[in-house]
């Protein structure tokens, strides 16, 4: 019976070292690699509303403490969409025959920058949906079939109202059709719409509605996203550039062997994508070439 010790530098480098490095002492220790790089051309915003400076990751709350934010680019179609002229510049108002309301900037609470928007219903006679809407709005342009998807914060909802966002789609011939989502607790709100055939949707309104005759109150709004996306993405106040995660493989994996381990929640998911073809459904992660050995896809479907 005998056994093997190799306590030199010389008994190491005697066999075939893998990602590892022989030190003078007789220790293995791991090879040197490269680090990660991050890029992203543009600032970005945390879920809590923090600016991140271009180039600089975003860290969130992950499954196992701290996560990587790692995002598509985006841009969000509206102007002034976070009220940071501290005025209502290129939004207008409109409140409804059967109310009596007022819309004015804030400074708390706030999600993004300095300010705010209060829309207030301070009388109402009735809850139509046509003439009891108290709104801040803005123009659009999108054809039928489009799919966008409009986000806000509401911040703060007080008294007997609903707050809601609105697509109004006009036939050009004088019809409309309102396309509504109502919220009544506060939170990121998200509504998507497909334009309906026939029609351009002509604004966005961000707004409330009493919730019986009588019914006065207000709500508090912020970061306002329009996408021509069908999902939405995190807030941006103008153009969010692609995010890069790069991580060096050279000297850490083998190409061929190894397991790949992860957790993807798809929080943006769109139920249209889930058909199980690759045609529809998005490529969420691709290494290498589908076509090639040592190749790997994910596909959502």
């Amino acid at each position: 019976m005998y056994k093997i010790i190799e306590d030199t530098q010389a008994d190491f480098q005697a066999g075939t070292l893998t990602n590892v490095v022989a030190t003078a002492a007789g220790n293995l220790e791991l090879q040197t690699v490269a680090n990660p790089t991050f890029t992203r051309s543009s600032v970005a915003y945390k879920s809590d509303g923090t600016q991140v400076a271009a180039n600089t990751p975003r860290y969130e709350t992950g499954k196992f403490a701290q996560a990587l934010m790692v995002e598509e680019g985006t841009t969000n179609l509206l102007q002034n969409p976070s009220f940071e002229t501290g005025d209502l510049s290129n939004w207008s108002t409109g409140f409804g025959l059967d109310i009596t309301g007022k819309a004015s900037i804030v400074t708390s609470p706030v999600f993004h920058g300095n300010y705010a928007v209060k829309i207030e219903i301070t009388s109402s006679t009735s809850t139509s949906d046509a003439t009891s809407d108290a709104s801040v709005k803005q123009t659009i342009n999108f054809a039928a079939g489009t799919t966008i998807t409009v986000s806000a914060y509401l911040l703060d909802i007080q008294g007997d109202v609903q707050a809601e966002l609105t697509i109004r789609c006009s036939d050009g011939l004088g019809g409309y059709q309102f396309l509504r989502e109502i919220f009544t607790n506060p939170g990121r709100c998200v509504f998507t719409v497909t334009v309906p055939t026939g029609y351009t949707a002509d604004q966005i309104w961000v707004n409330i509605r009493p919730k019986s005759v009588g019914g006065v109150g207000y709500a508090i709004w912020d970061a306002v996203q329009l996408e021509a996306k069908p999902y939405a993405t995190s807030f941006i106040n103008s153009t969010r550039s692609p995010e890069t995660l790069t991580i060096p493989t050279a000297g850490v994996l083998n190409p061929q062997e190894g397991t790949i381990e992860f957790w993807w929640c798809p929080i943006n998911q769109p139920a249209s994508t889930m058909t199980g073809s690759q045609l529809v459904a998005p490529l969420i992660i691709q290494v290498g070439n589908y076509y090639q050995n040592n190749s790997w896809l994910l596909w959502c479907g």
